[in-house]
């Protein structure tokens, strides 16, 4: 069963004088426990954003000069203003799903009690989450929602970074960027069912979700860097002594 925080206090198993635990009631700070809980999407949805709209937008760019050039002869550079227009409205999108999301159905603590005493029914054992504050099936959907939008940025740009593909990487970097995209996409796709499968066990789920962005972003940094930095290497003229 669940036990929700309340207004001055979570309610969490406390330990007894025989070291049993015999009340469902440990004194916390439930405000900072709930905004904690909102905070991680907060967080890593904007920076998403800020990541792989960018890296789709250069790409979308990139097709459309080519293709206009193979028509008509002619480079057409979409205007960087855009560029940033688009980023802000994908930027924007994201923004409007987690303010509706937090306006109707944030985010709480609680403690969900897995074990109870067999005479007294006192909680034994039990482990903190994050659920919907009144309706954990309306969570969820904002939650489905945000993931269907992220997969259909990472799909989408891997579609036009595989149609690039040939391009020069002098004028565009999509055979890096296609890189980063399917994998990116491949660690969503892995991550989903193993984030739901340790959702109940708080130290499997902390070090699964941390392994997770450390893994998405360190594929960009060095996908993205790490050749540019040794184009640059390779390309410096040798100096010559005087």
């Amino acid at each position: 069963d669940d036990s929700a925080c309340g207004d001055d206090a979570c309610r969490a198993p406390a330990p007894s004088a025989d070291g049993t635990i015999g009340s469902d009631r440990q004194e916390c700070d439930c405000k900072a426990a709930d905004i904690a809980c909102m905070a991680v999407f907060w967080t890593y949805c904007p920076g998403f954003i800020l990541i792989y709209a960018p890296l789709f937008c250069k790409l979308w760019r990139m097709r459309v000069a080519f293709r206009t050039a193979a028509k008509t002869n002619k480079l057409t550079i979409t205007p960087s203003s855009h560029i940033f227009a688009l980023i802000a409205a994908a930027a924007a999108i994201e923004l409007t799903l987690l303010a509706t999301w937090q306006l109707t159905y944030p985010l709480e603590y609680v403690r969900i009690t897995t074990d109870r005493e067999l005479l007294s029914g006192e909680p034994t054992e039990s482990y903190g989450t994050c659920r919907g504050e009144e309706d954990t099936v309306g969570a969820r959907v904002f939650v489905a929602v945000l993931l269907v939008y992220h997969a259909t940025i990472l799909v989408a740009g891997t579609y036009i970074a595989y149609q690039t593909r040939h391009i020069n990487t002098r004028f565009s970097e999509s055979k890096w960027v296609f890189l980063v995209l399917a994998s990116t996409l491949q660690i969503f796709l892995i991550s989903v069912p193993i984030i739901y499968v340790v959702e109940s066990d708080p130290s499997a789920y902390f070090l699964v979700t941390s392994f997770i962005v450390f893994i998405s972003n360190a594929t960009v940094l060095c996908f993205i860097f790490v050749p540019k930095a040794m184009s640059h290497a390779t390309a410096l003229p040798m100096t010559q002594s005087p």
